[in-house]
């Protein structure tokens, strides 16, 4: 059977990237420097576009059963098929692995029609409305990212978003605003499964809500003083 694993994209979120494109823009030249440096650095440990251990590949073979599945690819890297067996993908850029497949599968199937699509798990953390994981083809955008999770909350501070990898933040700030401004997608970002997309909470925010709570509350207690 076919899992139930799919992607569904929303609209776009303009409201988001602009608020992303107005926030870059604002980061001084000096501090613009530093994160482009910070992200260069974290850039160095991505490897950018291979297919990946933990990723997951949307399988359809047609006229085959039980080859059309999601796969989730082993430490090798590998997926293993049903009746086929092992199939190594070391080397396997996200983008060829349909071609990839095809012929592999080819060597035990006469002139298979394949179609695959490889997607990577992402969680999204902090102030978004639906925070969890959520399991994107790799060519989609990391805005698309947020958008499953309902997008940024009133309280969200999209100028201090993160990336995490294994509790360690490994690009932030404007370097990571302009990436989403420009569309750069999961897999020109590097991302593997389990990375984490975090976006704090504004530092005001407590203030904010007291001063509003404050603010209702004023016209009963004016009422209550003036029935006594």
């Amino acid at each position: 059977m076919m899992s139930q694993l799919q992607y569904s994209p929303r609209l776009p979120l303009s409201a988001l990237l602009a608020s992303l494109v107005i926030g870059a823009a604002a980061v001084t030249p000096s501090a613009l420097d530093a994160q482009t440096a910070a992200s260069r650095v974290a850039e160095g440990s991505l490897s950018t576009g291979i297919v990946r251990v933990g990723d997951r590949i949307v399988l359809i073979v047609e006229d085959e059963e039980a080859l059309t599945d999601t796969f989730t690819v082993k430490a090798g890297p590998f997926i293993d098929l049903p009746v086929i067996g092992e199939i190594q993908l070391a080397g396997v850029r996200r983008n060829e692995i349909q071609s990839h497949l095809t012929k592999e599968i080819g060597r035990f199937i006469r002139n298979p029609m394949v179609r695959a699509t490889t997607l990577v798990r992402i969680a999204v953390l902090g102030q978004v409305t639906e925070s969890g994981y959520f399991a994107l083809p790799a060519d989609a955008l990391l805005s698309d990212v947020i958008n499953e999770a309902g997008g940024p909350t009133v309280e969200a501070e999209m100028r201090k978003i993160q990336l995490h990898r294994n509790g360690k933040v490994i690009r932030q700030g404007a370097g990571l605003q302009r990436d989403i401004a420009v569309g750069r997608t999961l897999d020109e970002l590097g991302l593997q499964a389990g990375d984490e997309v975090f976006i704090p909470r504004r530092r005001d925010a407590d203030r904010t809500v007291r001063i509003l709570s404050t603010l209702i509350l004023i016209p009963f207690t004016i009422l209550a003083l003036n029935r006594m």
